[in-house]
């Protein structure tokens, strides 16, 4: 879920309060949603799918109901296997689809044939017995009621896939409270549940949790004692502070400055609640949090010991403290911390629902029955003493009330604890997994219960749910040896035998996609040469309606795997709901699971066309129009796309004008050309905008590596410091080192650590600042390469990445692989660049920040070494000039559309910039936003220009549509549920 418990509830409001529950999320013991880019295996998930089920499970005499929902993987499901179903139980969030596609679990299922269903928690995401979270609607949200819901839900299930009760084979997973919720199920319903695999599930419920702040402090001492001290002594500095000298303006006024406190402590009446929230927070925000999920950012517990531990990063330990917490702040976009107590009573207050709170509920729930307060009451505390316990039951009486006082949570606590084990839980086939270095480890189940049957795995060095994710090459010996001994435990509880699981597993692989497809005749030169090919796409009805039958909003699928989350993210959904349209993703060619081959060879590639894609398209809209009842002339087709998609939004609206009614071209290039040198001078000018230093640097950088490649040989110092600068996977002082490697390395360089920046910038955790900060930081490195070479450290750190690889034979090797992969998408879209667009970033622009070492012989190389010798320039060039002549570049003329730009964005300058005269199209560039800016969900913090740009589309699309916009009322909280066919899906990016 691009697949998130209490870690404290201060947090959700310390660092911006409109964003407050993203932030929260992330300080919780819940498992984090994992990247929509790396799903897989899409085309047999159903979403969205609902169960009426009881509000009060124990009482019948209360007849009420609410739907909750759920989603269903039918993909490895398979009549060899059919009772194996994997039930994932959702936790205090929004329960998405991506676990159905992402984890371990995946691979547990392919081995077992089993059907995976992932089930929403009552009162969290779409499951909601009520309109509101009032007090007294939430006294029904328990986990006794969850788990009741949960055994109906699986009685359910059995009826629904005519699976009898009594060969039935269920295994519940869950992460972090998901994780405590498989154990109770299992131990409660050891009739409907055969095993259970509980990570990181904290199992004793406990008022004071001190021991959580005892494993951050462990943790720590992992990189040094130094780290620890250092911790220590600033969080004293700032107690010092904070206890005497509050008085005194210019004191007060060193901590708004060294926190970038939003509040300022000199000029505001700062309770003690306030300083205990900021002391939590600091402690919360800048150390437990990366110690709960280290391994999983892009900022590590290295990372926040090495400031700590760096005198020249500050003079003092207080002013170290500081720089790590603006590196968190950096991190999340935010600007200031907002420490006060008020606003956190304030917004646990609010009673309105949205799909993605939680924090209310959440915060309910240890208010009633957990507690888990992660206090600073340690014996020996490192982050101060300032956050006891009354302070979090304190803030149960300040949200709930009177009566949610301390004495009624311990009596919550102690009725969960005896009704549920704690951690004397003892029923067999259940795995309890803990990372060593998860705080949540020491309310877990620790030792195996002799002749029970469970088994306890403790990993060192691996944090929070970690053995859910999908395995990694940089995964410890003991945690893949974890995972093998899950699924053998697990294949036990199904009783399957070794070769059992093999036939599963090949049975299911050779199935037909159920996916809705679309077969179309190719427009190709010879099509008695080639078969049909199907077409994936993904339909959202959930805004489609009789009154507004005709329009039709379609997003095109570009240059990756569609797997169809655009149903339900994005600016065009709100455009959808106002206009009653239905949503359609449609897949592009040789992309995903749209595959005319077996294999990616480059005679399979000849028919990778923009032509071909388009008549795909063309077909596609008839096929659809015929399904729905739609008559041609009636019709209200609205194309969307964002960059190469974009593109084929423009030129569809131009070349089937009697099938599209008008598009929205986002950062779409028209101009191909062979040269692209122009979008490294906006990457430049992007870092300028920050200071003229940072670009200044930048240029020195790359001017004093290709002045350490060009006069040193092999044995010399300086590639030997080449080497340690940029962590390179091979050394680049051996003899077989090339130009073309140098050219690679210089490349790279320039594109993965601020080309990437630039075009991401407002929406990757990295951004300019970030980025400027340590090129213009001359603490960080007595040379600007070096300051270069902690950019590169940072970028090689969030990708998971151990060195740099500048081998230019690994990258053409790679591109050379024709085996598809739906997630792959690298070698079609080289080919199209060196057939149609060209689009290489090159170095050659006569004041190149970036060095001079890539230049177009490099691009035009590749093309050849990678497809073959007739790949070459001219081959590209001719491929250039017809797609310009065909389509007309940056001077096409047709109505009806809309360019949209970002100034940020490097590949503006080769979109449509300014209107043709007499021509009834639009153009819009919006200042200071990046890379399709405009197809992103609306946010608080959208410039005044932003905002203006979507309303305008929006009506432009209304005109397009020729009617007046529909106002859909959300009568029920149904009705802002998606359409049943949501599915999970990339961003479509330009590389």
């Amino acid at each position: 879920m691009k697949l998130e418990l209490l870690f404290s509830i201060i947090f959700l409001v310390l660092v911006n309060n409109s964003n407050a529950d993203y932030a929260f999320g992330h300080r919780g013991f819940r498992v984090l949603d994992p990247p929509e880019d790396l799903t897989r295996d899409t085309t047999r998930v159903t979403s969205n799918l609902f169960i009426e089920q009881k509000v009060d499970n124990f009482n019948s005499s209360d007849t009420r109901t609410y739907s909750q929902r759920y989603h269903v993987n039918e993909y490895y499901y398979n009549e060899t296997a059919k009772n194996h179903v994997f039930l994932l139980l959702g936790g205090e969030w929004e329960a998405t689809t991506g676990w159905l596609t992402y984890g371990a679990w995946i691979e547990t299922a392919r081995q077992y044939g089993a059907l995976l269903i992932y089930l929403e928690h009552r009162y969290y995401g779409y499951s909601h017995p009520f309109s509101d979270l009032s007090t007294e609607n939430l006294q029904y949200l328990s986990a006794t009621q969850a788990l009741a819901d949960t055994a109906n839900f699986i009685e359910y299930i059995n009826n629904q896939y005519n699976i009898s009760s009594s060969e039935a084979k269920w295994i519940a997973f869950g992460g972090s409270y998901a994780g405590t919720l498989a154990t109770w199920l299992r131990d409660k319903y050891p009739d409907l549940v055969a095993g259970a695999v509980s990570s990181s599930g904290p199992l004793e419920a406990v008022l004071d949790f001190h021991k959580y702040y005892q494993v951050v402090r462990e943790s720590l001492a992992t990189y040094s004692d130094s780290c620890v001290e250092n911790v220590r002594e600033a969080f004293s500095q700032l107690e010092e502070l904070t206890s005497s000298c509050l008085e005194e303006t210019e004191v007060s006024g060193e901590i708004d400055t060294i926190f970038k406190l939003c509040t300022s402590i000199a000029e505001s009446e700062v309770t003690d609640n306030d300083l205990s929230s900021l002391f939590e927070y600091i402690a919360g925000y800048n150390f437990a949090y990366i110690v709960q999920y280290n391994g999983r950012l892009s900022i590590t517990l290295d990372n926040i010991c090495d400031i700590m531990t760096n005198e020249t990063s500050g003079n003092t330990a207080l002013e170290r403290l500081g720089k790590a917490n603006d590196l968190l702040l950096s991190y999340f976009g935010y600007t200031c911390s907002d420490f006060l107590y008020e606003s956190t009573v304030e917004y646990l207050k609010d009673t309105v629902i949205y799909s993605s709170s939680m924090s209310r509920q959440w915060y309910y729930q240890t208010c009633t029955e957990y507690g888990f307060y992660q206090t600073s009451s340690q014996e020996d505390p490192i982050f101060g003493s300032r956050f006891e316990v009354s302070f979090y039951t304190n803030l149960c009486v300040d949200v709930f009330g009177s009566m949610f006082n301390e004495t009624r949570i311990n009596q919550g606590i102690k009725e969960i604890n005896n009704k549920y084990g704690a951690q004397n839980v003892s029923t067999s086939n259940i795995v309890h997994f803990h990372g060593k270095i998860d705080p949540w480890y020491p309310l877990g189940k620790l030792t195996t219960t002799e002749d029970i049957g469970d088994t306890v795995i403790i990993v060192e060095g691996v944090a929070h749910c970690a053995s859910m994710y999908a395995s990694s090459a940089n995964d410890p010996a003991d945690l893949t040896a974890a995972r093998v001994e899950i699924d053998r435990l697990i294949g036990t509880w199904l009783e399957v035998s070794t070769d059992e699981s093999e036939d599963s597993e090949g049975a299911d692989e050779s199935e037909d996609s159920n996916v809705p497809d679309d077969t179309e005749d190719s427009e190709n030169p010879d099509e008695s040469q080639q078969d049909n090919s199907s077409s994936r796409y993904h339909v959202s009805e959930e805004y489609f309606n009789e009154t507004s039958k005709n329009n039709v909003f379609l997003l095109l699928g570009g240059e990756s795997e569609s797997t169809g989350t655009w149903l339900g993210y994005g600016a065009w959904i709100d455009t959808a709901k106002h206009y009653g349209a239905l949503l359609v993703n449609l897949e592009h060619r040789y992309y995903g699971n749209s595959q005319p081959f077996t294999d990616l060879s480059v005679d399979s590639l000849q028919y990778l066309s923009v032509s071909q894609a388009l008549a795909d398209t063309a077909n596609f809209i008839e096929a659809i129009n015929e399904k729905y009842n739609i008559s041609k002339s009636d019709a209200k087709w609205i194309a969307f796309g964002g960059s190469y998609a974009g593109t084929l939004a423009a030129w569809l609206r131009q070349e089937y004008p009697d099938l599209v009614a008008g598009a929205m071209a986002s950062s779409a290039p028209l101009e191909a050309l062979l040269d692209f040198h122009e979008y490294l001078q906006v990457v430049r000018n992007g870092m300028g905008n920050y200071s003229q230093k940072c670009a200044d640097n930048i240029k020195e950088a790359f001017l004093e590596l290709e002045q350490i490649t060009e006069i040193c040989y092999e044995g010399d110092e300086a590639f030997d410091e080449l080497n340690d600068i940029f962590q390179l996977c091979d050394d680049i002082g051996r003899t077989d080192i090339t130009d073309k490697d140098l050219a690679t390395l210089s490349q790279y360089l320039a594109d993965e650590n601020f080309a990437y920046t630039v075009q991401y910038h407002g929406r990757a955790a990295i951004n300019i600042d970030r980025v400027c900060e340590i090129m213009i930081n001359e603490t960080g490195g007595s040379s600007t390469l070096q300051r270069l070479g902690q950019v590169n450290s940072l970028f090689l750190n969030d990708s998971q990445q151990t060195c740099t690889d500048f081998k230019y034979s690994n990258l053409v090797q790679a591109w050379r692989n024709t085996t598809i992969d739906p997630s792959s998408m690298m070698r079609q879209w080289v080919y199209q660049t060196c057939t149609e667009f060209g689009f290489f970033q090159t170095s050659s622009h006569e004041d190149s920040t970036f060095g001079t070492l890539f230049n177009i012989t490099y691009f035009t190389d590749l093309c050849i070494d990678v497809f073959g010798s007739e790949f070459n320039e001219t081959l590209t060039r001719s491929g250039i000039e017809k797609i310009n002549n065909k389509y007309g570049g940056r001077n096409m003329n047709m109505s009806n559309i809309v360019y949209f730009h970002g100034s940020l964005d490097p590949w503006h300058v080769v979109g449509k910039l300014e209107a043709s005269k007499d021509a009834d199209h639009t153009v819009l560039i919006v200042n200071g936003v990046s890379h399709c800016a405009n197809m992103m969900a609306v946010m608080d913090t959208d410039s005044e220009e932003m905002a203006a740009a979507r309303s305008e589309i929006d009506r432009l699309i209304g005109g397009w549509l020729s009617s007046a916009a529909l106002t859909l009322e959300s009568s029920s909280l149904a009705k802002l549920i998606f359409g049943s066919h949501i599915l999970i899906a990339a961003i479509y990016a330009m590389y």
